[in-house]
């Protein structure tokens, strides 16, 4: 089980209850937010805790999960990044490479193709 601090940017009510819920379950602390602007102010803000691995929907509303990655990287903000997606495009996908993003997943997908994913940036040491 883990203590790690995942920041989730989702913007859809559903999915951010599940996701959060979901990694709940396995000990992450987690903190659900749903826009891009809050996403930019947790991430960046000295004043907040660090996270461990931030968790983005690509279309958020106020800055893109896109934009946020750029203020973050700009910031040197350095964790793992997973991005979510309904578009898996070429183009998406692209943007993704670019941004040197550490894995993303495409919507829909199941709660475990999810945990796998966060597991994935921690090694495994958190089950």
């Amino acid at each position: 089980m883990c203590e790690k601090k995942i920041l989730i940017a989702e913007d859809e009510p559903s999915l951010l209850k599940s996701l959060v819920f979901t990694l709940r379950r396995f000990h992450f602390q987690i903190v659900g937010i749903p826009d891009g602007i809050q996403a930019v102010e947790h991430l960046i803000n000295p004043k907040n805790e660090a996270y461990d691995l931030f968790i983005t929907d690509i279309q958020l509303p106020g800055l893109s999960g896109f934009e946020v990655i750029d203020k973050m990287r700009a910031a040197d903000v350095q964790i793992p990044i997973l991005v979510i997606t309904a578009y898996g495009d070429q183009k998406v996908l692209s943007e993704i490479s670019r941004r040197n993003i550490n894995g993303y997943l495409t919507k829909p997908f199941t709660m475990d193709d999810l945990l796998q994913r966060v597991l994935q940036q921690f090694d495994n040491h958190c089950v």
